[in-house]
């Protein structure tokens, strides 16, 4: 399930992140950088939904930082990979991720955030649904794609009773 946005919604999006940042003069971004990252965002869709770490793992940078709800921060591929493996394990997998924004701090840089709709089915049993927010940080890499160097996510599901 993954998210197709025009054009026309991407120079909006581009536009009201720009107008209504607080941080200090926030960097316009080419088009075409504001639509390879929207395809990253698609691409992880499908390839998280479809149980292709391989995929997954290719659109994030080798020092990248993912940090799961009520989870340790796991860092670099192979703590990803693991990370991804134990969530397919759990069952099939579908998630949705919109984006909300885009917001380049420097050409190179740029932070997207939006919220998600996850589902997990185990082989025996219901699905599991869960809805929330994510934060990624996407850097352009030398051969001027873009991939993911910190991602966070969490579940807007209220905290455990007596949790801190």
């Amino acid at each position: 399930m993954a998210s197709r946005t025009s054009p026309y919604r991407l120079t909006a999006l581009v536009t009201v992140s720009v107008a209504c940042a607080r941080a200090p003069s926030p960097v316009a971004q080419d088009m075409a950088d504001v639509e390879a990252i929207m395809r990253v965002v698609d691409e992880w869709d499908e390839a998280v939904s479809a149980a292709d770490i391989d995929a997954t793992l290719s659109l994030y940078a080798g020092v990248a930082v993912a940090m799961a709800p009520n989870e340790p921060q796991v860092s670099g591929p192979g703590a990803i990979r693991e990370w991804f493996e134990a969530l397919h394990a759990r069952g099939a997998v579908e998630i949705d991720y919109e984006v909300g924004g885009l917001e380049g701090t420097t050409r190179q840089r740029v932070i997207g955030y939006g919220t998600y709709a996850l589902s997990v089915t185990p082989e025996r049993g219901e699905p599991v649904l869960e809805n929330g927010k994510w934060v990624a940080v996407f850097l352009q890499q030398p051969d001027r794609s873009w991939k993911i160097t910190q991602h966070i996510w969490n579940s807007d599901r209220p905290a455990l009773a007596g949790a801190p």
